[in-house]
């Protein structure tokens, strides 16, 4: 909780919370939440442009809030904020639909060609059409935090090529085609993390909640506070084996290092091919003209510290990327000029870009550095660097919290793959997750649509058809709605299937059938009941005109529990399976593994969700958190 003394030197006399801005989206025909900080006792007004006004008076802790109504949809609007003299405006607000969208990688994947693999299909083409004022964007910073933070920097933006680039593809495929069906500004929230358990965007109070969360959230926050302790004693190892700064020197002799023809990956060099720790470089280069300069060294594996001259130019403590290093004039001679580059190497492969030739670019000319030199310093490989323990609540503590309350119209979710370990007590987390967001948000049972995980051949057991059985009793939950993706996975040794666009449509569907009474099929048959009928069981389904099956994909058991692979057959909007080595069968599973190539359609092409008839013990129970 922020004190006085924290707000007088943290904020300004008057500070709107961050999730507030220039051409955001609020919630429209619903008083919304607007909120900030101030010095206590303060009447703060806020007005909009649209006819509606609303004061609050500053709390105790320096949090002021007021509930603002809001009309029917449209752009162009301004938002005032005032305490007498003391003003804070932003303008391009427009009033349509929020919606927040979370989970893990799947749900980050964005729309661009920007580094991640596989892009999404048409990934060119999708961001350079990109261009819709109307739908507006807002990514909150990726990072977590041990407290419930109060704010958070971010900015909304139009949807355009540049913006939408780096923007969740799911999110923003369901946006864009919430804003063409209902003719309504959009704003999207995207707040994700790849990666990431849901426990870890639960509040402290939605893990107090399941019992069986308790004890392992309590043992990574022990950990998470012993952690300063370890990265303080890794970093005094860190010190020893990657020696002093003198080995930049430019007088240095080092007639004794190794001499090397060009520098490369250290895996080329059979003494350093397991090595993890610190090589130093030196090289020479000749100048005519002293003039500034850039230093052109590629790619580099792990971090690096460069010197020209002994003095130091740059610094990377990261994988793989390229280092640019400008040099000023004031550190050249004419004549020969020494570099030293000190690389150290974490884990796994380290050194040199391979075939990369580093220079030095002067008035657009590439300087060859020559005379290379290596030593390896004799501190002995260094350990793996302590990672920061992941503990529940984190990525809820500083990505969701700060965003209490904002008006919304609902959640859209992408996230899965890091439970499947623990696919049983996915069903007790995900529901109190979605019931934690929503009582946090207050503002009743808001949607909640989800995306069940993909086929994926890389899980172990029949973790994956579990957690997707999870997933599907999760809808049991008020309000909430379900996208089944097993016809759009061509890849099934690919985590993150490319075809986003289905994927925010089928979305998209769920929200404008439930959410807004649009006529839009929404949903594949849904398992609903079952009956044994002498030596075949009967299946019953929801949305199920139209049914249709290449029958593949079933199973069939008996009292023995033991599973057989059946037959399916369609009887108008039942299906009727069967397998003749189970005269007695009590149960039949379909798609029941990590990754199933199956077919259960109704008349709207729409897929089926794997399910089973049982309630048999998992393989994934007493598995827990």
């Amino acid at each position: 909780m922020l004190t006085s003394l924290i707000l007088a030197t943290t904020y300004d006399p008057l500070k709107v919370a961050s999730i507030f801005g220039d051409s955001m989206v609020l919630q429209r025909e619903r008083k919304v939440a607007v909120w900030g900080w101030h010095e206590p006792g303060m009447k703060v007004t806020v007005t909009g442009s649209w006819g509606a006004s609303a004061s609050g008076v500053t709390e105790k802790d320096g949090r002021w809030k007021v509930m603002l109504p809001t009309g029917k949809a449209g752009t162009g609007y301004t938002l005032g904020v005032s305490r007498g003299a003391l003003k804070v405006g932003f303008k391009d607000v427009a009033l349509g639909e929020v919606w927040l969208c979370g989970g893990q990688s799947n749900m980050e994947w964005p729309v661009g060609v920007v580094g991640y693999n596989p892009p999404v299909e048409n990934a060119a083409a999708e961001t350079a059409s990109a261009n819709h004022p109307n739908l507006r964007l807002i990514t909150i910073p990726r990072r977590g935090s041990m407290e419930p933070l109060n704010d958070v920097g971010a900015t909304w933006a139009r949807c355009t090529p540049d913006t939408v680039a780096r923007f969740s593809a799911t999110g923003y495929f369901f946006g864009r085609e919430l804003m063409r069906r209902l003719n309504v500004p959009v704003g999207l929230i995207s707040s994700n993390v790849g990666g990431t358990e849901v426990e870890r965007w639960m509040s402290d109070a939605g893990i107090q909640s399941v019992p069986g969360l308790r004890a392992g959230a309590q043992r990574r926050l022990d950990a998470a506070k012993s952690f300063p302790q370890a990265l303080a004693e890794w970093e005094q190892r860190r010190a020893s084996v990657l020696g002093s700064d003198d080995q930049a020197a430019a007088n240095l002799d080092d007639s004794t290092w190794e001499r090397v023809a060009s520098v490369g990956p250290w895996s080329q060099v059979p003494k350093l091919s397991n090595y993890d720790g610190a090589v130093w470089y030196r090289a020479e280069f000749e100048v005519s003209v002293v003039a500034n300069c850039v230093l052109k060294l590629g790619s580099i594996d792990d971090e690096d510290t460069t010197f020209v001259n002994g003095e130091r130019v740059g610094e990377t403590r990261a994988h793989d990327a390229e280092r640019s290093y400008p040099v000023g004039s004031r550190l050249l001679k004419p004549g020969k000029n020494v570099l030293a580059i000190r690389v150290v190497d974490l884990q796994g492969e380290g050194g040199f870009r391979p075939n990369f030739n580093p220079t030095v670019e002067i008035r657009g000319a590439a300087v060859p550095l020559t005379n290379w030199r290596m030593k390896a310093m004799t501190g002995g490989n260094l350990p793996p660097r302590p990672n920061a323990p992941a503990t529940a609540s984190s990525l809820y503590n500083a990505m969701i919290h700060p965003l209490l309350p904002y008006g919304l119209a609902g959640f859209i979710w992408y996230q899965g793959e890091s439970n499947v370990g623990r696919a049983q007590q996915y069903g007790e987390s995900f529901p109190a997750m979605i019931a934690d967001w929503r009582k946090l948000f207050g503002q009743g049972d808001l949607p909640f649509y989800f995306v069940q995980i993909a086929p994926f051949t890389g899980y172990g057991g029949t973790a994956g058809a579990e957690l997707r059985e999870m997933q599907r009793l999760s809808q049991r939950v008020n309000n909430t709605g379900m996208v089944v993706t097993t016809d759009i996975t061509p890849n099934f040794a690919d985590i993150h299937p490319a075809k986003k666009v289905e994927v925010g449509q089928r979305l998209a569907s769920w929200a404008l059938a439930k959410r807004y009474g649009q006529k839009v099929v929404y949903s594949g048959p849904a398992y609903r009941r079952h009956r044994v009928e002498g030596n075949t069981i009967r299946l019953e389904f929801d949305f199920a005109e139209g049914l249709q099956t290449d029958g593949k994909g079933f199973e069939i058991a008996g009292a023995d529990r033991s599973f057989y692979p059946a037959q399916a057959r369609v009887d108008g909007a039942s299906l009727v399976v069967s397998a003749e080595r189970v005269s007695k069968p009590v149960a039949v599973r379909f798609g029941w593994s990590n990754a199933p190539a199956i077919s259960l359609t109704n008349a709207s092409g729409l897929p089926g969700s794997p399910f089973r008839t049982d309630d048999w013990l998992l393989t994934t129970a007493g598995v827990s958190y």
